[in-house]
């Protein structure tokens, strides 16, 4: 004991002066290798996230922006934006470990969207303000808000004129304005017609209205343009005189007063001055002739002339024509005088009449609640026209679904369906509805499509699946495509071998072949010779064993080939510049009875089709991809 103690230190300065392991340590190190790995990894929202905000600052212009905002909401990448150059500067930093030649398979979302919606999506966007409701004036510039007897509809044809005087034609407008249901209390809407009860040629006698024909056989009827509807006369086609009356219902301005008369006005075919206003207050019934007509036409601004060989851009406000000169009950006549066989035939159409006050007991407007809505107007070359076929959503419609806008968290496509389904109870079959929202600030559309009870999005969100590699500069996007032949793909083989060459060179199962060698069965090429024999494959008469082993290997690569090609009809020959590689590895049966796998590398060219690249098999070898015995076949 005595000894040991005596001699530890000697001992443990040994130790420490002199590490025995460091040699193995230093051994270790210089055997260390950068960690490979292949593994797969799915895109999550966070990613998509990302991908937007990389996509946002590379965007110079309106479209590219559209596109990279939609990354977003839809979670998904797209024509736009692709995984080839957006998913690689992800993977880094969540696998800083995987280092040489890791491969990493993404999953992600891909939306093809049809390009039609992009027109939408780059509509001009608009939001009233105080002067444009001031610009309008009466009752809209007192309440700040469009009303049912002074809409929106009325009023933004012209608003959006002077707010974009350069639009182009097809172009998009989305306006956000304010519109209450109800009219101010304290102003009175006496009549508001717009025609919109007439089908084509309908003569105008709904709701009280009535026509006449003091000379002639025509009559005032309802016409439809741009989905707009309104009434017309003309006397072209007539043999002679035309003198036609258009009288409204019965007018009672005893409980208002500061009454007023408006309308709108087109004309078209310009031969002649036509139309006269009308007002009678002793109308009794039918008796037009016998009325007494008050000629109140010099009270409007009515077209002095027009387009000889079409009709006018669009309609105009004849003005407005007080009416404290009348009290009690009145009617107004819209009086066309023309003559066919004079030509004077020129067309006149009417529509938006008006006729509003204020109730005598109560002379001041006062503000009512009103609702936010949008819409979108197209430019047609010459004005501007609302689109009626296309949803664009309110807030309203946020509120009745829930939530108070879009997000990651809230996708649309959580909630259009069902909104659809609530807004369109009953659609037709194969019914399709367009859908514009904002997004993060930028405009979406999408178009939805009624099929078996369920509206479901046309153009469609699909799983896609790249490949990533790291090399030398980190990852990047690698198309190459690696497989091994399942049963059905061996069978795509066996099938062709049957239908293009002889039914007789398979078996009875239906699932081998011998003139390739396929078996979708034992998922492998079968290469011994006697079943080349057995079978009567052609070729391998009169060889030696040397030679028709030869030729099993040579047709090992042809079947390899038309395999490719079934299995990749829509093959090309690089993406988005970097030329596709199919690494295809495969089994063997050989006729020494021995099993073995091997793997080839081919390219697609537009000019021969599938072809195998050795070279590549060969540099796959030098960079420790692949070993020489799995590429040592048929050559």
């Amino acid at each position: 004991m005595k000894k040991f103690i005596k001699y530890f230190p000697i001992v443990m300065l040994f130790m420490w002066s002199c590490n025995p392991m460091q040699e193995v340590y230093d051994e270790l190190d210089t055997k260390i290798e950068p960690y490979k790995e292949d593994i797969s990894y799915t895109l999550t929202s966070d990613d998509y996230k990302a991908i937007k905000n990389s996509a946002i600052k590379l965007a110079t212009n309106n479209e590219d922006s559209i596109w990279a905002n939609a990354i977003l909401s839809d979670l998904a990448l797209n024509q736009k934006y692709s995984a080839m150059d957006f998913v690689a500067p992800l993977l880094a930093p969540k696998f800083p470990a995987l280092k040489d030649l890791s491969t990493c398979m993404v999953t992600y979302n891909l939306y093809e969207k049809p390009e039609y919606l992009i027109g939408y999506e780059a509509a001009l966007k608009y939001k009233l303000t105080a002067v444009d409701y001031t610009a309008v004036g009466g009752d809209v510039e007192k309440n700040g808000y469009f009303f049912p007897s002074e809409s929106a509809d009325k009023y933004l044809p012209g608003l959006l004129a002077d707010t974009f005087p350069n639009a182009i034609a097809d172009q998009y407008a989305y306006v956000t304005y304010n519109q209450s249901d109800t009219d101010p209390i304290g102003s009175v809407v006496l009549l508001s017609e717009e025609f919109n009860d007439y089908e084509k040629y309908d003569t105008i006698n709904k709701n009280g209205w009535k026509v006449y024909s003091e000379t002639g056989s025509k009559a005032w009827q309802g016409r439809e343009f741009n989905s707009n509807r309104y009434a017309q006369a003309s006397a072209y086609g007539a043999t002679g005189a035309e003198i036609l009356y258009m009288i409204t219902p019965a007018i009672d301005l005893s409980n208002s007063i500061e009454n007023n008369l408006t309308f709108d006005v087109n004309v078209g075919y310009w031969t002649h001055i036509a139309l006269s206003v009308l007002i009678s207050d002793d109308l009794n019934g039918s008796d037009v002739e016998n009325a007494t007509w008050y000629d109140v036409t010099s009270s409007f601004t009515l077209p002095t002339t027009g387009p000889a060989d079409g009709y006018g851009a669009a309609f105009v406000n004849s003005g407005n024509l007080l009416l404290n000169d009348y009290t009690g009950t009145i009617y107004v006549a819209f009086r066309y005088t023309g003559d066919g066989s004079a030509s004077q035939t020129t067309t006149y159409q009417v529509d938006n009449v008006v006729v509003k006050g204020i109730e005598s007991t109560k002379k001041s407007v006062k503000a009512a609640d009103y609702l936010v809505y949008n819409d979108l107007y197209k430019f047609n070359g010459t004005s501007w026209v609302k689109d009626i076929n296309i949803m664009a959503l309110d807030p309203a419609d946020y509120t009745l679904m829930g939530i108070s806008g879009f997000s990651s968290s809230n996708l649309p496509n959580s909630y259009l369906p069902s909104l659809l389904r609530y807004n369109i109870p009953v659609p037709a079959e194969g019914k399709t509805q367009v859908v514009v929202y904002e997004y993060s600030g930028s405009l979406n559309a999408r178009e939805y499509q009624y099929s078996l009870g369920y509206w479901n999005l046309v153009g469609f969100i699909s799983s896609k699946s790249d490949q990533f590699t790291y090399a030398d500069n980190g990852w990047a996007f690698n198309p190459a495509v690696k497989f091994s032949p399942t049963a059905a793909d061996y069978q795509l083989l066996v099938d062709y071998v049957y239908k293009e060459l002889s039914r007789d060179y398979g078996s009875s199962y239906g699932n081998d072949e011998f003139y390739f060698g396929a078996s979708a069965y034992y998922l492998n090429f079968d290469l011994r010779l006697s079943n080349r024999t057995k079978y009567n494959i052609p070729g391998f008469e009169g060889l030696d064993n040397e030679s028709a082993i030869d030729l099993t290997w040579q047709r090992v690569e042809e079947g390899l080939i038309i395999l490719l090609t079934e299995k990749f009809p829509e093959a090309v020959p690089e993406v988005g510049g970097i030329e596709v590689e199919y690494w295809l590895s495969f089994n063997t049966y050989e006729n020494d009875l021995s099993k073995k796998s091997y793997t080839g590398i081919f390219v697609f060219t537009n000019e021969g089709g599938f072809v195998r690249d050795t070279e590549k098999e060969d540099n796959a070898v030098t960079s420790g991809q692949l070993t020489e015995a799995e590429v040592n076949w048929n050559r």
